[in-house]
C-alpha cells in the first residue's frame, strides 16, 4: 500500500512514472552520465528510506546528498501529512475508527 500511495503521489506531482526492470549496465550508464539523482526504498514501517550507495561490479557509486527538495522528501512529507490529517485525504486512504 505504501508503494502504491507513493506512486500515486509522484504522478500527482507531475513525475513520469515508469515501472520496468533495469539492467546493471543501464544503471552504470546512469551513474556515468550523472542522470541518476536519487534512489530510495519504500515500505510500511520506514515509508521511505534513502539509498546513498549502490555497488556494481566492485565499484561503489555514491548518490547525491538528499535535500528538502528531493522527490523522496516531498513524497514522504505529503504522505505523512495525509496520514495524520494535516492535509485532505482526496484518495480515500484514511479510515476513522
Amino acid at each position: 500500500m505504501t508503494r502504491d500511495s507513493l506512486l500515486t503521489l509522484a504522478a500527482a506531482f507531475g513525475s513520469k512514472i515508469e515501472e520496468r526492470p533495469i539492467s546493471t549496465d543501464e544503471l552504470e550508464k546512469a551513474f556515468h552520465n550523472k542522470t541518476i539523482t536519487e534512489a530510495f526504498g519504500v515500505g510500511t514501517a520506514a515509508v521511505v528510506a534513502p539509498i546513498g550507495v549502490i555497488g556494481l561490479n566492485d565499484v561503489d557509486h555514491h548518490l547525491p546528498e538528499y535535500s528538502h527538495e528531493s522527490l523522496m522528501n516531498k513524497l514522504k512529507l505529503k504522505l505523512d501529512r495525509i496520514r495524520i490529517g494535516e492535509e485532505e485525504d482526496v484518495y480515500g486512504w484514511n479510515y476513522i475508527l
